[in-house]
């Protein structure tokens, strides 16, 4: 038999990704999708469950076993700063205490590059403030993963990051120089195949992992 793996935000662009790949891997033989919205998957060892996130704790998830956390949303989509807060820090700390405390060993966080308590920019706030309560959780292993702008298709329109992701192809031959290589644009599957890696590895521990890291792990 192999491992269990619990996934939350699903129906994101790194966390569709991540499904394909945990359903694709014989080192996981459960696969338990956590979303608000049902998802279009069918597959033998996947189980979903469509939740509120307002009431997480009516879950029923039982470790050992890894967890993918690619929860997420955008201050566009939230409509308030205190929506996006909610969302992207209460959501995800009420999610890591949980899992913990079911026996789940190893916690993989997506987060976001620039992401610190400290910085003068909301959306960096909050996710610093995010890393910085789960480690505190002292989960036996924790990877957090801080990509630059997210390459993919996604579900939802989003102008300005296809306009941004053009400058980026445009500006490609920059990334050369090593200072601005954690600039650069990582795809989403890169991302999600170096959290599968990360999750293989389950170094006892905390990680923080730059896009450039990723991006080399998820190759």
């Amino acid at each position: 038999m192999g491992k269990k793996a619990i996934l939350i935000g699903t129906n994101g662009l790194i966390g569709s990704e991540c499904l394909q790949l945990l359903l694709e891997s014989p080192a996981y033989s459960v696969v338990e999708s956590v979303a608000r919205k049902n998802i279009s998957i069918e597959h033998p060892k996947l189980k979903s469950h469509v939740i509120d996130f307002e009431h997480l704790s009516d879950l029923s998830l039982e470790g050992p076993g890894d967890v993918f956390c690619c929860l997420g949303t955008t201050m566009k989509k939230a409509g308030s700063r205190e929506n996006f807060e909610k969302v992207d820090y209460s959501y995800i700390t009420e999610f890591a205490r949980y899992v913990l405390g079911k026996g789940f060993e190893t916690f993989i966080l997506i987060s976001s590059m620039g992401a610190n308590p400290n910085s003068l920019f909301f959306y960096n706030q909050v996710k610093g403030k995010t890393e910085a309560y789960i480690q505190k959780l002292n989960f036996p292993s924790l990877y957090i993963l801080r990509p630059s702008l997210l390459l993919g298709d996604r579900k939802e329109s989003r102008p300005m990051e296809k306009v941004a992701a053009s400058i980026f192809e445009m500006a490609s031959p920059l990334f050369f120089f090593s200072e601005l290589r954690k600039y650069r644009p990582i795809h989403s599957r890169v991302v999600a195949r170096a959290m599968l890696k990360f999750a293989e590895k389950a170094e006892k521990g905390s990680f923080v992992y730059e896009s450039e890291q990723i991006e080399e792990s998820g190759k």
